[in-house]
């Protein structure tokens, strides 16, 4: 699962009230419920590597807007129809503009710039605009992937795929390398994107 660092409504989502009147939640509420549901990606489409997730919450089933928004910057993260789409690129949209990320949806300068693909989970956290304005120059806009387990029988990891950094129990994993995991023990990963140059 991802965890993306995003500001919901502010200046840089202006259009968070609006869909939080529809949906009869207050700001407050909208942004917990942005935050504390899992999304899955369902599918990439529209522009290259830009995820539509879902599903949320009934109380989301809100209609897109009756004319189009002029245009949203790239990182725009937009609801209707208890769907969330995040845009890669700056774009007139019908959706509500609801939230904000950095984190880089279709780096064109990597090997795998699909860093996203149907089934993978995000969950959006709460940053202050600061914040998000600070994790402008990480090309993973502070996003990051990671979790604890507990192996049930010995096995071996590799971190391949999209250019990232990434470490198991504390200690940095060499990309495409063998990585023993032992059964019984528990394992914590981290992983965040990096640059095509590291």
């Amino acid at each position: 699962m991802w965890r993306v660092p995003a500001v919901f409504g502010r200046e840089l989502a202006p259009q968070l009230e609006e869909a939080s009147h529809a949906a009869g939640f207050s700001a407050e509420e909208i942004s917990a419920s942005l935050t504390q549901t899992r999304v899955q990606v369902q599918t990439i489409g529209f522009a290259p590597g830009q995820p539509h997730l879902g599903k949320l919450p009934p109380a989301w089933d809100i209609p897109r807007l009756s004319r189009l928004t002029s245009r949203v910057p790239a990182g725009a993260l937009a609801e209707a129809i208890r769907k969330l789409v995040l845009f890669p690129v700056s774009t007139p949209i019908g959706w509500r503009h609801a939230g904000q990320i950095c984190f880089q949806l279709f780096p064109s300068d990597t090997d795998d710039p699909f860093v996203k693909g149907p089934g993978d989970e995000l969950q959006f956290e709460l940053v202050g605009v600061e914040v998000l304005a600070m994790m402008q120059s990480d090309p993973g806009g502070g996003a990051r992937a990671g979790s604890e387990f507990e192996a049930s029988k010995d096995m071996r990891i590799a971190q391949t795929g999209a250019v990232m950094q990434a470490s198991l129990n504390g200690a940095p994993l060499v990309r495409n390398a063998s990585h023993l995991l032992l059964a019984g023990r528990s394992e914590r990963t981290k992983a965040c994107m990096a640059s095509a140059s590291t």
